[in-house]
């Protein structure tokens, strides 16, 4: 029986301040982003406000609040958040004309649902009704041109912005997708791989087995030669068969790296990119292999995410005493910076006795060479 009183375990239950407001702060919510809604009031630190001017924003900001919020929740089913969109330019439209507001911040928060709308055709529609309407309505009502022209520079950075972080977004879970995908599908193959390898290696050899050891119990007393022949017989065949659960075992970890290329092509395809892999079907050591295999998933993930390829190459080349690794993409490559993802690589290849060497320019070369122990 607990001894901890009841009060103390919901006071250890009860969130904190942080997960309290964790939704609130989060980036990939809406409010986070209600920070910049005081700069409608700008423009009354030039021009003083009237009355009507704060009443009439005043009643607009609990509608502005609702359309965008019903927006942020329907951007990412598509075309469904157009008409929450074309809601927020009325808003804007509205307190332009009727006050003296800076109008144009309304019409910023419209450019940034505009840019997570997906399809990427909706989202390009979009903005282009969204600045063919702005240019109207400043053109017609005569609105000076400091405040739309500002309007819409600031809308374009915000809608280029959120239009290639959903991209990314979008790529990120095809390709957590794909890799579940890939892993529930070589998890079974291992699996059915295992049974038939045990079926075979096991079924037989243990019949044996059982037969030679009945075999020599009954003719213990009968014919002690013969029994003493069929014990030995039984030991040669218990040492093969220990021999070909070893020999299994070192296919086993072989998959590994096997199941990385699977699983790096599956993800390339879902970006366009081909991959063409050579090298000599050797056994590596599992750390070798392992390490290979993380190498892989790091390479072929910052392809996916950043190179825009549409080959990529990967060789392996088993030498006397090292193993050479490399993978090559015909992406933008450019010029290297330092991440996590490449420092993560550097320290597994050291921590293997390797060296590592990456250049861009015209794509990105990865080349890691593994020391391989002499072996018996």
């Amino acid at each position: 029986m607990s001894m901890i009183p009841h009060e103390a375990t919901a006071r250890a239950a009860r969130p904190g301040l942080y997960e309290r407001l964790r939704d609130w702060l989060s980036p990939e919510g809406p409010w986070l982003w209600l920070i910049y809604l005081p700069l409608y009031g700008m423009n009354w630190f030039w021009v003083a406000p009237e009355a009507s001017d704060i009443g009439i924003s005043l009643l607009a900001l609990p509608i502005f609040l609702v359309i965008y919020v019903k927006g942020h929740a329907a951007v990412r089913a598509g075309p469904e958040a157009v008409p929450w969109i074309a809601s927020l330019i009325i808003v804007a439209f509205t307190l332009g004309v009727a006050t003296n507001g800076n109008w144009s911040v309304i019409v910023v928060y419209a450019f940034a649902l505009a840019g997570a709308l997906r399809p990427q055709r909706v989202a390009l529609y979009t903005v282009g009704a969204i600045i063919a309407a702005v240019l109207a309505f400043s053109l017609g009502f005569g609105i000076h041109f400091a405040q739309w022209v500002t309007g819409l520079f600031f809308g374009l950075i915000v809608f280029v912005a959120n239009f290639f972080s959903a991209e990314l977004t979008a790529k990120n879970a095809a390709l957590a997708a794909s890799q579940g995908e890939v892993r529930i599908m070589a998890a079974a193959a291992e699996r059915e791989r295992i049974a038939r390898d045990l079926h075979d290696l096991l079924g037989h050899t243990l019949t044996v087995v059982a037969v030679k050891a009945d075999l020599a119990a009954r003719l213990v007393d009968i014919d002690p030669a013969r029994a003493r022949v069929e014990m030995q017989e039984l030991q040669v065949t218990a040492r093969t068969a220990l021999a070909d659960i070893r020999s299994a075992v070192t296919g086993m970890r072989r998959v590994v790296l096997g199941a990385e290329l699977a699983q790096a092509r599956n993800a390339l395809a879902a970006v366009d990119t081909t991959l063409a892999v050579s090298g000599p079907d050797a056994v590596l050591p599992a750390d070798v292999e392992n390490t290979l295999a993380m190498l892989l998933r790091e390479g072929a993930t910052n392809v996916v995410r950043h190179a825009r390829a549409s080959r990529c190459e990967v060789t392996i080349d088993v030498e006397p005493d090292a193993v050479r690794f490399v993978l090559a993409d015909d992406g933008v490559g450019g010029e290297i910076r330092e991440g996590n993802g490449l420092a993560g690589m550097r320290a597994r290849v050291a921590a293997a006795g390797g060296t590592l060497a990456v250049k861009g320019g015209e794509g990105t070369r990865i080349e890691a060479v593994l020391p391989l122990e002499a072996r018996a």
